[in-house]
């Protein structure tokens, strides 16, 4: 929409843009769930979180608040990997024990992944916990 009639040439949507603060929204939570969203398509931590910067960054969104939205693929991407190493933690706690490595499934299924990423989420769990709590696992 042009503002000629107000003697202005811009139009309001350039005119947003220049005004507008850019505000780092990597770690919001609907952010996060939208990757969580594409990674349920089957979609690798990392392709779900350039999709979302794809989608989401650049210009202000209702529901992120005011100013331009910029989204880090990096953070986001991280985020996404904690989102899933915590659902195997909590897996983990309703099995019995020496079952523990059927969370690690159980975590792929639920979020539509492959198990090409296994090996990095098993790598990431241990990491958190700071132990191997895959005593029974075979499966590299």
């Amino acid at each position: 929409m042009n503002n000629d009639l107000l003697g202005v040439s811009t139009t309001i949507h350039d005119y947003d843009r220049r005004t507008a603060e850019t505000t780092d929204r990597s770690l919001h939570p609907t952010v996060v769930e939208y990757g969580v969203r594409e990674m349920m398509k089957k979609r690798k931590p990392a392709t779900a979180a350039k999709n979302t910067v794809k989608n989401l960054s650049g210009f202000e969104n209702l529901f992120l608040g005011p100013g331009t939205v910029v989204i880090d693929a990096k953070k986001l991407e991280g985020a996404l990997w904690d989102r899933l190493v915590d659902a195997t933690i909590k897996g983990m706690g309703h099995l019995k024990p020496g079952f523990e490595h059927y969370a690690l499934d159980g975590t792929l299924e639920h979020f539509n992944q492959g198990k090409p990423i296994r090996k990095q989420l098993k790598k990431l769990v241990v990491q958190r916990m700071g132990r191997d709590p895959f005593p029974n696992d075979d499966v590299s």
